[in-house]
């Protein structure tokens, strides 16, 4: 089946079509029949943007050859003169921009859900690890009194917690205000006599 359709060159970015008359087994840019025009919507301003050869596409469409969708949209702009190409560059902008605006509107969504993922991460992670250091001072019989050993125990836990892919791990930093509170809450707990 003999088509007209648009056969891409140009460079990246910057895309250049030709009209073509082809056969539609052939590839886009392959072998073709004749070139009957040309469609450049990259063009400047004052620059010819399309030509057709309308009586090529005439004889072509009488002998049979089928107008792809977009060279359907092409030759009916072009028969409404220069208004049509104006008016499908400016549809076309529209059309961008409001898909632009739409990635960005789900980009802000989705770095939101994240944010609140990782909050809600953190918290779980700093109520197990807090839990796993006091059940730890309990099971010691009394508050650990050795910073140095607390300071192991909590970079222990950090490290469970980490492997178990909470994605928060306590820095040393913080590792100060943490034994403190863990200490407080260790002296609330009832503890076991050995």
């Amino acid at each position: 089946m003999v088509v007209i359709r648009l056969s891409r060159s140009g460079n990246k970015n910057r895309p250049y079509f030709n009209v073509v008359v082809a056969d539609s087994k052939k590839p886009r840019d392959g072998r073709f029949i004749e070139r009957i025009g040309f469609y450049n919507p990259m063009a400047r301003t004052g620059s010819e943007t399309l030509r057709l050869e309308t009586d090529r596409i005439e004889y072509w469409q009488a002998h049979g050859a089928l107008l792809s969708e977009t060279m359907t949209r092409i030759v009916k702009l072009h028969a409404k003169g220069p208004d049509g190409l104006a008016e499908m560059k400016e549809k076309d902008a529209k059309k961008a921009a409001s898909k632009k605006a739409k990635k960005e509107a789900e980009g802000v969504k989705v770095a939101a859900e994240a944010e609140a993922y990782s909050i809600e991460i953190k918290a779980a992670a700093d109520a197990k690890q807090t839990s796993l250091l006091a059940k730890a001072i309990k099971e010691n019989g009394k508050p650990a009194v050795d910073f140095e050993i607390a300071k192991r125990q909590v970079e222990a836990i950090g490290q469970l917690s980490a492997s178990q892919n909470a994605k928060t791990l306590i820095l040393p930093s913080d590792i100060s205000s943490i034994f403190s509170a863990v200490t407080a809450l260790a002296e609330m707990l009832p503890t076991e006599k050995k």
